[in-house]
């Protein structure tokens, strides 16, 4: 693999390639260049008893299209093949359709790196695909950040005028899960909105956990009965020019709406899991969408660090937010009862808005249940507004889950939550988000299980260590 700093592309670039003169020519190029990628085969000679073909598309290419033009698509995509081209350099020739699909064949698989071929291929894809997002790409129409699934294939060597054999495949572990594009200026005029936040958080993203400074810092919230603290937590904030924390909630909804929401939360998450491994005796929590509970390769990883720590995952808190909808809520389950196995606890998060039902409740079995800050809210206006509060905290009992109580920010609405059976309560009357975890002592144990939890249950048994 070529150094992204010292390739000189000129000997890879195809001839004809988008760039060379124009998009329109650009695209009756590719229209005349066959859709089958093998044709590579029988242009360039293979140097390894096997060849390694990629395959990428941009999820987002229509959307790409729709809102901001077709030149600005395919200036895209021109960037996206001179990236792809940068990493394979010499080893291989990228290839790109006006659809936004690139194509890779890699004649020499020898500077993969140590290990089986498959396993090299598959962290190759995992890798570009994984790291795209977080780099918004400069355009004539401002930075735009791009969804990219990706797919391999070895085969072998070919014999002219034959087919190749294809041996292995593999692919990326997560599909798109952004909203679909639409017509009109509208839905243009807002895709374009909700861009320009993501190109301004993903990229800080990394720079921020990387130890640099940065316009984005970790902040912490307890979750407490007034005496114990259940968990802090870990709460995203945008760093202000006046150095003031603002929260990014509008943020994470324009990025759910893109389908970018399970990068931000991989490195969110990642960075709890490594507070929790340098400090063995806090319990934090993590808020993450319900679009990033999915098949997923970065799971993998978190369960691995959280199995090599001890009692790392007993002490973590996975809160999912159901202001997206679940991919696939089977899938949800399988992440849910991999990180339960692990010690984790499984917190609903927003009950009784957004996507959050009873079904998925049932489903997921949490154990515990936020009941959303705005049924709080408005306990006072009415008689029946509390009844609702109270018998939603009564329902998420009923269906085996301990309530969280959001939103509290007066002496007032603390007893009102903590009359309807919501002690764990969470909101600025307990302490407002903060750069550093201070207030309470730890929880004296374990959540009661499912099966004897009841309405003024509490914790019970064995401690956190």
């Amino acid at each position: 693999m070529a150094d992204m700093d010292n390739q000189d592309q000129s000997d890879i670039r195809p001839r004809g390639a988008m760039g060379d003169a124009g998009p329109a020519a650009a695209a009756q190029t590719e229209r005349r260049r066959s859709a089958d990628v093998h044709v590579l085969y029988s242009r360039f000679p293979a140097r390894d008893e096997r060849s390694v073909q990629f395959s990428f598309r941009v999820a987002n290419f229509p959307h790409i299209r729709c809102a901001f033009g077709e030149d600005i698509a395919l200036e895209v995509l021109e960037t996206l093949r001179q990236i792809a081209s940068d990493v394979i350099g010499s080893d291989g020739t990228v290839l790109a359709n006006v659809e936004g699909g690139l194509h890779v064949l890699l004649q020499d698989a020898s500077n993969m790196g140590a290990g089986p071929l498959p396993a090299a291929c598959q962290r190759l894809v995992e890798a570009f695909c994984g790291s795209l997002p977080m780099v918004a790409l400069d355009t004539s129409a401002g930075p735009i950040c791009l969804w990219v699934s990706g797919a391999w294939s070895i085969g072998s060597a070919p014999i002219p005028n034959a087919p190749a054999v294809v041996l292995e495949t593999g692919e990326t572990s997560h599909g798109f899960s952004g909203l679909p594009p639409r017509q009109g200026a509208d839905w243009a005029k807002g895709y374009r909105a909700d861009m320009a936040r993501a190109a301004r958080i993903l990229p800080c993203i990394e720079r921020a956990f990387a130890g640099q400074s940065g316009r984005l810092a970790l902040f912490w919230q307890a979750v407490s009965d007034g005496e114990d603290v259940l968990y802090h937590e870990a709460l995203l904030r945008w760093i202000g020019a006046d150095g003031e924390p603002r929260s990014i909630a509008s943020d994470i909804l324009a990025l759910e709406r893109l389908g970018f929401a399970r990068f931000l939360d991989r490195h969110v998450v990642a960075q709890v899991v490594a507070e929790l491994e340098e400090s063995p005796d806090v319990v934090l929590g993590v808020n993450i969408s319900a679009q990033s509970v999915d098949r997923d390769c970065w799971w993998d990883e978190i369960e691995h660090r959280l199995s090599r720590t001890p009692n790392a995952g007993g002490r973590l808190f996975i809160e999912i937010t159901e202001t997206a909808a679940f991919p696939d809520i089977s899938e949800a389950v399988h992440v849910a009862t991999r990180m339960r196995a692990l010690g984790c606890r499984i917190v609903l998060d927003g009950f009784g808005t957004g996507f959050a039902s009873i079904r998925h409740v049932l489903a997921l079995a949490p154990d515990l249940v936020k009941i959303d800050r705005s049924f709080l809210g408005r306990v006072h206006a009415s008689a029946r507004a509390r009844a609702v509060f109270e018998q939603l905290v009564g329902l998420a009992q009923s269906l085996g889950a301990n309530p969280i109580v959001e939103g509290v920010q007066t002496e007032a609405e603390a007893d009102v939550a903590r009359q309807a059976g919501g002690l764990w309560q969470q909101g600025s009357y307990w302490g407002r988000p903060a750069a550093f975890r201070a207030g309470g002592r730890p929880a004296p144990g374990d959540l009661p299980s499912r099966e004897s939890r009841s309405c003024g249950s509490r914790m019970s048994g064995g401690g956190h260590q």
